[in-house]
């Protein structure tokens, strides 16, 4: 389970950079947003997203270097890291989304479902190499963030309605081997703002003048 977690990562970034090469031909499946609030946004043309008032979220996946991806003696303790991860983003996302909209538990009719997974680049220093495998991805990643993926679906249908992609503001003060918490809850602050701020915008009307 924990090894799917790590590696699961490139499902989505192998098709984010799909839906750029779609964009680049003139395929007109997705459209991408350049004033987006986060670095990258693909939206499936047509997609009503003004139907949705719940948010569920599914369990996150992380994608590390390999040269620093948790060793199998330390695999217990990257385990409980990536579950205390999940917990607060989900806390996060709740806190965000409340008095305007529900964190479901299940899949419904009003329901979005976001898939999420990390980049994480923490362990690598300031002006460290970033692996080209993740270098040829289509999204923003820099030494000592972590950098949100996300696919947006209908819950019930699993239709694809968007992709998305930022990287965190906050450089961790941790290495390898340490996490630093009050990064990673600044950066989860800062992406709970944007899907509250994204969601009003959908509900009031006011979208996609600015996503």
């Amino acid at each position: 389970m924990f090894k799917y977690k790590i590696l699961s990562i490139f499902a989505l970034t192998s098709l984010l950079a799909l839906m750029t090469a779609s964009c680049a031909s003139k395929v007109e499946v997705y459209d991408y947003q350049p004033e987006a609030r986060v670095d990258e946004a693909f939206i499936r043309q047509g997609a009503d997203f003004s139907r949705y008032n719940a948010v569920l979220i599914d369990s996150i996946s992380v994608w590390y270097p390999t040269e620093n991806a948790p060793s199998e003696e330390n695999a217990p303790v990257a385990a409980a890291n990536l579950e205390k991860a999940e917990q607060l983003f989900k806390q996060v996302i709740q806190q965000s989304l409340e008095g305007g909209y529900q964190l479901a538990d299940k899949a419904a009719a009003d329901v979005l479902r976001i898939q999420v997974e990390f980049v994480d680049l923490r362990s690598i220093p300031n002006g460290g190499f970033i692996p080209l495998d993740i270098q040829a991805k289509k999204f923003k990643t820099a030494p000592g963030h972590i950098t949100l993926v996300s696919e947006l679906q209908d819950s019930k249908s699993g239709e694809v309605l968007a992709r998305v992609a930022d990287m965190g503001d906050e450089e961790s003060k941790g290495g390898d081997g340490v996490v630093d918490w009050d990064a990673i809850e600044a950066d989860f602050r800062v992406w709970g703002k944007m899907l509250r701020g994204w969601l009003d915008e959908v509900h009031t009307g006011t979208w996609p003048a600015k996503y």
